[in-house]
C-alpha cells in the first residue's frame, strides 16, 4: 500500500507542476483568463484520462499516470474556490459564471473522456 501511495504522490507532483506550467504559459499568450484556462486543462485531463485508460497499462504505470499525473493535472478545487468566494460576496453574476464553467467541464468532460478511450 505504501508503494501505491508513493507512486500516486510522485505522479500527482508531476501533474501539478505540469498544470502550473501550462497555466502560467497559456495565460501569457492567450486572451482567456486563468479560470477559463482551468476549464481547458480539465477538459484536456478528461481526454488524457480516457486515452491512458484505453491503453490498458499495467500496474504501476496505470496508477502513476491516471490517479497520479492526470489526478494532479486536473483541478476541480479552483472552480469550487471561485464558487465559495462568489457565494461569500453574494455576487450573482460571478456565481452564474462559475456554474457555467463547471457545467462545461462536466458536460463536455464525459464525451471527451470517451473520445480519448476510443482513440487509444
Amino acid at each position: 500500500m505504501i508503494l501505491k501511495i508513493l507512486i500516486v504522490g510522485m505522479g500527482a507532483a508531476i501533474g501539478s507542476m505540469l498544470r502550473f506550467y501550462m497555466l502560467d504559459r497559456l495565460t501569457k499568450v492567450s486572451i482567456l483568463s486563468n479560470s477559463w484556462m482551468v476549464v481547458i486543462i480539465n477538459l484536456l485531463a478528461a481526454f488524457g484520462m480516457g486515452y491512458l485508460s484505453g491503453l490498458s497499462l499495467s500496474y504501476p504505470w496505470h496508477t502513476l499516470v491516471t490517479s497520479g499525473i492526470m489526478g494532479g493535472f486536473s483541478t476541480f478545487s479552483t472552480p469550487m474556490n471561485e464558487l465559495a468566494q462568489s457565494l461569500n460576496q453574494d455576487n450573482r453574476k460571478q456565481i452564474d459564471l462559475v456554474l457555467l464553467k463547471t457545467g462545461i467541464m462536466f458536460i463536455l468532460g464525459l464525451p471527451i473522456l470517451i473520445l480519448g478511450m476510443y482513440l487509444a
